[in-house]
């Protein structure tokens, strides 16, 4: 997608500078801040959605600490023993996350 953009800002720029001139740098600059802005907002998107993810996983990365995780793996360890516990988990997580991508997208 990120190709596709640079391929249509390339032509657009050619296009401007052709029929506008001099106007034409400005019309590529405000293109340029577009597509910057944008790829800047989807990567926020994602590190937030990841974050998240990581929470609720309660994985982490060396030097970060997340509270009662030592609690949370004995806990997942008697649910990995129980079929019927696994299931219902499971059922709790998807309802999570169809909660949270209807949360996003009522935002957008």
């Amino acid at each position: 997608m990120v190709i596709a953009g640079t391929i249509i800002g390339i032509i657009i720029a050619y296009v401007s500078f052709m029929i506008l001139g001099g106007y034409g740098v400005f019309i590529m600059i405000a293109i340029l801040f577009g597509m910057f802005l944008s790829i800047y907002l989807k990567t926020k998107q994602n590190h937030e959605d990841l974050q998240l993810i990581k929470k609720h996983l309660g994985i982490k990365a060396e030097g970060e600490s997340i509270d009662g995780q030592e609690e949370n793996h004995v806990n997942l360890e008697k649910l990995e023993n129980d079929d019927a516990a696994m299931t219902k988990l499971n059922k709790k997580i998807e309802e999570e996350l169809k909660k949270y991508i209807s949360k996003t997208e009522d935002k957008n």
